[in-house]
């Protein structure tokens, strides 16, 4: 409340002075300026919210609020104006100072005591604000446990590669059927780039899950026919690449005859001007030279023996064929047995190493006039 005073001098002086509840002057006559050493009686002043009075984000002290609140009774005139004399507060009569003045009597007593004062439902109204903001806050939900983190999942196994369906596995055959057929030795196909390549040879997949390869070598049309390979034999090359399907159902652009690896020109021919001995060679030989060729090889093999030769077996033959026509078993004929022995070493060197093999070789040649003495002369 504020209360007015009369120094010795006679000046008067408004001072705000703390009362309680009730309104009574708190002891020792604490001023305005004591206010907060009374604060700690009071509750609730704390609204957790932006200072009305000062604007400030800070909390303010509960004297702070204290003396806010007696300032806004003040200005609304609400606060008890009281008169004091010689120091005296509240409502009681002033007493006479120095003996000559008598003290003014306050210009008013203490309020009522049923009343209650503006400070007083000033704390009841933050009392009852932080009490509801406390069931405000009791009634929120508790925060949700943390999901506990699950066990890590077992790997998951490779599926089973599945057999492909019947269509898909003739599909697949068709295609590596096409393909072979294009990539055939001789042929003259077209490749990636635009140009020409002779295929030298080609490797089908021996497995599933293999991949087929082609050995080529990049050949050039220097007249009609006649198809050049174009570098040194080291410039074949292999890949895997899939020919377009527009060449593919074309075919090969030229089938080139056989020619032994010797005889296949190069742009860049040896430098003494001999064949490359080991050239791949170029197509497929044809059947009827290849069973030529294994004739004259069974006839090359046929006189290859050097110790027992054709000479010398074609010549006990002939003994032998005069001797067995009259031989009356009348004993040991040395020219025979010398002819006997000469024709089975021809057999045994040509490759009759087993008894058995050699009396089927002796048996084709001269009969079964010899079958008697096939183990004498069988060495």
């Amino acid at each position: 409340m504020v209360v007015e005073k009369v120094r010795g001098n006679g000046v008067r002086v408004k001072s705000l002075v703390a009362v309680d509840e009730n309104g009574n002057v708190l002891p020792d006559g604490r001023a305005a300026t004591g206010i907060s050493m009374v604060g700690d009686r009071i509750e609730g002043l704390d609204d957790g919210g932006i200072d009305q009075d000062t604007g400030s984000a800070l909390l303010e002290t509960p004297g702070q609020s204290l003396a806010a609140s007696l300032g806004k009774l003040l200005e609304n005139g609400d606060a008890v104006i009281g008169r004091a004399n010689n120091g005296q507060h509240g409502g009681a009569p002033a007493e006479e100072a120095g003996g000559d003045r008598p003290a003014e009597q306050t210009s008013s007593t203490a309020p009522a005591p049923p009343a209650k004062t503006p400070l007083a439902a000033e704390v009841e109204r933050l009392k009852q604000k932080k009490a509801e903001r406390q069931a405000a806050a009791e009634q929120q939900p508790a925060p949700e446990a943390a999901p506990t983190a699950k066990p890590p999942a077992a790997p998951a196994q490779a599926p089973e590669r599945r057999k492909p369906p019947k269509k898909e596995a003739e599909a697949a055959a068709e295609r590596e059927a096409a393909r072979a057929a294009y990539f055939t030795p001789g042929n003259v196909v077209t490749n990636s780039y635009g140009e020409f390549d002779e295929v030298l040879a080609y490797r089908t997949p021996e497995k599933p899950g293999d991949r087929w390869s082609v050995q080529v070598h990049e050949v050039r049309e220097v007249t009609p026919n006649n198809w050049v390979r174009v570098g040194k034999p080291h410039d074949a090359r292999w890949h895997s690449t899939e020919p377009e399907a527009k060449n593919l159902e074309r075919g090969p652009v030229a089938r080139l005859p056989y020619l032994a690896g010797p005889e296949v020109p190069y742009t860049e021919p040896r430098a003494d001007g001999q064949a490359f001995q080991h050239a791949p060679a170029r197509g497929t030989k044809p059947a009827e030279q290849t069973a030529a060729e294994a004739g004259q090889t069974e006839a090359t093999a046929a006189t290859k023996n050097t110790i027992f030769t054709e000479e010398a077996a074609e010549a006990a033959r002939k003994v032998l064929r005069a001797k067995l026509r009259g031989q009356l078993n009348s004993g040991l004929d040395p020219e025979l047995m010398q002819a006997g022995i000469t024709l089975a070493g021809y057999h045994i060197e040509r490759g009759a190493r087993t008894f058995a093999a050699f009396a089927r070789a002796m048996l084709e040649d001269l009969g079964e006039a010899v079958r008697p003495y096939l183990k004498s002369w069988y060495l």
